[in-house]
């Protein structure tokens, strides 16, 4: 069960407002994990982080493709799910990654929608149900969710009196990453998730070793850390994150919390794409666009 002590009620950045601007930004932060590893110059890296950690066979490794990250609902009222990371692999799977920084109370109802949307997206007008592809939403938490000492859960459909499995079409992964041994398994897996947990240059280079393909993800972390533009973001991202956990309980304007969209028009002001800034705010892409073109 998950852990509910009050935490989960209320979303807070996992690391204080502005602290991270001067400091280090490390791999498992949303921002730039996403960044990273939806760059299709990097696909290689995405294949290899997710090849032990989901258990993939040789065949799904290669042809990878990086569609939208947004699965757009059936109903123009419906919800959008936003990926951070969302992969197609050679035999079709559906793969959505995401980092999340803090608790959430309606996380694992979340993860079940975001699952559920990529499951619907495949169902085109006369398709058979047995053609759907296997979908598989898999979660990085910086946080302890689970009352155990489980790294890595894995969910799916059955029946928990008999152990009975009823379908492997739709999984959810999470792993808590804070629950990561310090001490080597002498697995890739735990190279890759040392590397997402590093909170330094120095834990990124020890995680990787000899490693060819963390090595050069450590590079293209420490790349971004030196990236004007990207600490701009950054620098936006953070006020945003700050702001929120302050507003909840402000007017609203045509619908729209008042200060979400005063942080959309910062956002976009800065140069921010208008997919990213729907997905920071929660604010619909169409009020986005509408949005930027004010700015």
């Amino acid at each position: 069960m998950p852990i509910d002590d009050g935490s989960m009620d209320t979303p807070t950045p996992a690391t204080p407002a502005l602290v991270l601007l001067g400091a280090f930004v490390p791999p498992h932060y949303d921002l730039l994990f996403k960044k990273v590893f939806s760059d299709e110059r990097n696909t290689d890296l995405l294949v290899e982080l997710l090849r032990p950690v989901l258990s993939l066979p040789d065949e799904d490794c290669t042809a990878v493709a990086l569609p939208d990250t947004h699965t757009l609902a059936d109903d123009p009222d419906g919800k959008t799910a936003v990926f951070d990371v969302k992969v197609t692999t050679g035999t079709g799977k559906q793969i959505a990654v995401e980092v999340v920084l803090s608790p959430t109370r309606d996380l694992p109802q979340r993860l079940v929608y975001y699952n559920a949307s990529m499951v619907t997206a495949q169902m085109v007008r006369g398709a058979a149900y047995g053609t759907i592809n296997q979908t598989i939403c898999l979660a990085f938490v910086d946080f302890v969710m689970f009352d155990d000492d489980e790294l890595h859960h894995r969910f799916a459909f059955h029946d928990r009196e008999h152990g009975t499995r009823l379908t492997d079409t739709a999984l959810v992964h999470v792993i808590e990453l804070p629950k990561l041994s310090d001490e080597p398994d002498g697995t890739v897996e735990w190279r890759w998730l040392k590397f997402l947990a590093a909170n330094s240059p120095e834990e990124m280079a020890m995680a990787a070793g000899d490693d060819p393909h963390i090595t050069r993800a450590a590079t293209v972390v420490r790349r971004f850390n030196a990236d004007e533009q990207f600490r701009y973001e950054l620098e936006a991202r953070e006020r945003f994150l700050h702001d929120q956990a302050s507003r909840e309980h402000t007017a609203h304007l045509d619908g729209y919390d008042e200060g979400r969209v005063e942080v959309a028009r910062s956002l976009l002001g800065a140069g921010m794409a208008i997919e990213q800034v729907a997905a920071h705010t929660g604010l619909d892409v169409t009020k986005v666009t509408q949005l930027s073109r004010e700015v």
